[in-house]
């Protein structure tokens, strides 16, 4: 289980992989249509402040890859 918050965001987010089972190797952002917006820089405390600055309003996926499995959860930015 991941937890990102707030969520919908306006201009800044904060993903927390901590409780995450294995070592998380990739964290991607895609929009509606599949295209890779962002790979997000991973960190050793398991959380990542993430930006909207440069994101449209709308509905994002985001994947996380880790060593045991892979995860989908939805950004909204607003």
């Amino acid at each position: 289980i991941i937890s990102i918050y707030p969520n919908p965001m306006e201009t800044e987010c904060t993903i927390d992989l901590s409780t995450l089972n294995g070592e998380v190797t990739s964290v991607r952002l895609f929009d509606l249509s599949g295209n890779l917006i962002s790979e997000l820089p991973l960190s050793a405390n398991h959380k990542i402040n993430f930006s909207s600055n440069d994101l449209s309003k709308g509905l994002y996926f985001l994947e996380i890859e880790s060593t045991k499995r892979k995860i989908q959860s939805k950004i909204m930015v607003k």
